[in-house]
């Protein structure tokens, strides 16, 4: 370890004005049966002494004669006054007799190593019992106190989960925060084990923590005092939640009466008209209304709320330790849930197409819509303005060209299961006809498919619903009353497999394919390989329109003739 893991350790003591640590476990307990010492002591090959932590006892590497050495051993050993030195002693012998792992007693040596001895104090199981209601009712609020608890006492005469059953007595206690660290549990299994134990022993996530003892590892050292800070604000953070779950309750109830207190004329204008020509669902402009009366209520309340205020400024004063982050699945999952929009969302609900909608070719295939928002919007006449039919796409890869990462922006947390980045690529893009993306609302699956036997489906867009009756019906109509009679490009299914571009004459390359499948008494069924798989939110879709614009908008100068 470092003097800066060291530094780190009491500037993280420091900002919580954390006074004391003390560790109980049964490695501190009084040292072995003498006997046992010097027979351990006698096991040893001379060569390996001066590996023994004791510069007198170092020394006897010089002694040939083992009788005389056993016996100046024995002198030595009875002279150490220190308790813990003689433990260590102990420790560091049977380390050197017995080929295992890391040894708890080097374990808690670079705890010791990390935290200044003024602060750190260690004691054994049987000690603890003695003294610890003293050590309690010294926990002030200027002079916290955080305890760490062997959670196997076993070895001290106590149970195997000891620790926990003293953590137990005093998890109502104030100005003390408390760890539970054990050789049980695996670093990568800390969560699982820490909800496991909180069950089982009902007890509260924010009255311990969990710590595997690997952390105390070299090598792992930065983890540990990571630990050993979440440690710290584990009491702070549940009371910062409990009093942000007190203001939102407040805030929801305020808000609420807001929203009851809407005339029913401003209602009519403010949702259902403004929904109508933003191409929303009512509920979605209800819900964004709410949402401001619940944002105003929140700060207003929050603003005024000085406990809050006071724990904000105690934990942020630990954020400015610098510690490596361990990323979890839960914040990765929290990324992906506010960047993007479920295909569940978006298709059972029939939204409109809009910027940084994602879509699928059924086969390998993944691109992005990034065609300018006011262009897609559907006007209540059920038409988009400036006549607008075409759409750009971008195929997202898993691959980029590392010599020019900006034309490949990464799609971060999109399948954030996948080891694999994802990237929009702007080298590859493809323009298509809108209609192809917009049989993708009128269908439950977000697939692309027009059934003539099928009616628009109730629940869609008022303005979506006229574009369906004006546009949608009519042109599929003319292309199947085209196609209908090409009974030689058709297989034996009565269905035909073309280009898209080909159907639409587009000048662009299109990505999807055409499908036409005559049913019976003139009706058909038209469908292309596309299909809606979620979207990207609008600020960072509408972040990657602006990029893709400096792209295409960058300059070419002719070549440089003094270089190379």
């Amino acid at each position: 370890m470092t003097d800066e893991d060291k530094n780190n350790v009491t500037q993280i003591l420091e900002a919580l004005q954390i006074k004391q640590v003390i560790c109980v476990d049964d490695n501190y307990s009084d040292a072995p049966d003498f006997g046992e010492v010097v027979a351990v002591f006698q096991s040893i090959p001379k060569e390996l002494i001066p590996q023994i932590p004791d510069k007198n006892i170092k020394e006897l590497v010089k002694t040939d004669d083992a009788g005389i050495r056993k016996e100046r051993f024995s002198e030595i050993y009875n002279g150490i006054d220190d308790n813990k030195k003689q433990m260590e002693v102990y420790s560091s012998m049977k380390s050197l007799i017995k080929d295992e792992e890391i040894e708890e007693p080097k374990l808690l040596t670079n705890l010791a190593g990390l935290i200044s001895k003024n602060i750190l104090k260690e004691i054994s199981p049987e000690c603890w019992k003695t003294k610890s209601d003293n050590i309690i009712k010294t926990a002030k609020k200027d002079n916290l106190i955080m305890l760490l608890f062997d959670m196997d006492l076993s070895n001290s005469g106590g149970t195997a989960t000891g620790g926990i059953e003293e953590i137990r007595k005093i998890k109502d206690r104030k100005n003390i925060v408390c760890g539970l660290i054990t050789h049980l549990g695996d670093i990568d299994d800390e969560s699982k084990q820490w909800e496991s134990i909180a069950e089982e022993h009902s007890l509260k996530k924010e009255e311990f923590l969990f710590i595997s003892k690997r952390r105390l590892e070299r090598d792992n050292i930065q983890g540990f005092i990571q630990m050993l800070k979440l440690v710290a604000i584990n009491k702070l953070a549940a009371k910062m939640k409990k009093k942000a779950k007190q203001i939102l309750k407040k805030a929801n109830r305020k808000a609420y009466e807001s929203l009851e207190n809407i005339d029913i004329r401003d209602f009519d204008h403010m949702v259902c008209k403004s929904a109508n020509v933003e191409g929303v669902l009512a509920s979605d402009m209800l819900f964004r209304v709410y949402n401001t009366y619940q944002r105003l209520e929140v700060e207003r309340i929050a603003v005024a709320d000085t406990n809050l205020r006071q724990l904000a400024a105690e934990i942020r004063n630990t954020s400015q330790i610098s510690q490596p982050f361990e990323t979890t699945e839960n914040v990765i999952k929290y990324e992906n849930e506010e960047r993007y929009r479920t295909a569940e969302y978006l298709n059972s609900n029939h939204l409109p197409i809009e910027l940084g909608d994602i879509f699928f070719d059924g086969n390998t295939k993944y691109f992005i819509l990034l065609s300018q928002p006011c262009e897609l919007m559907m006007r209540p006449s059920g038409e988009r303005g400036y006549k607008f039919n075409d759409a750009l796409l971008l195929r997202i890869s898993n691959k980029r060209d590392p010599d020019d990462p900006f034309c490949f922006p990464e799609l971060k947390y999109w399948k954030y299961k996948s080891e694999e980045k994802y990237y929009v690529n702007f080298k590859e893009k493809y323009i298509t006809k809108l209609c192809i993306l917009d049989l993708c609302v009128f269908n439950i699956n977000g697939k692309s498919i027009y059934n003539s036997e099928s009616p628009c489906p109730k629940i869609v867009l008022p303005s979506w619903q006229l574009y369906y009756e004006k546009h949608i019906k009519k042109n599929l109509k003319k292309i199947a009353t085209f196609y209908k009679n090409m009974a030689n490009m058709q297989d034996d299914n009565n269905q035909l497999v073309i280009p898209a571009n080909s159907l639409f004459r587009t000048y662009a390359i299109n990505p999807f394919k055409f499908e036409y499948k005559k049913l019976k008494r003139e009706k058909f069924e038209i469908k292309f390989n596309c299909q809606r798989v979620g979207r990207l939110c609008r600020e960072r879709a509408a972040a990657l329109l602006s990029q893709y614009s400096f792209h295409m908008s960058r300059p070419a100068f002719e070549k440089d003739l003094a270089a190379e």
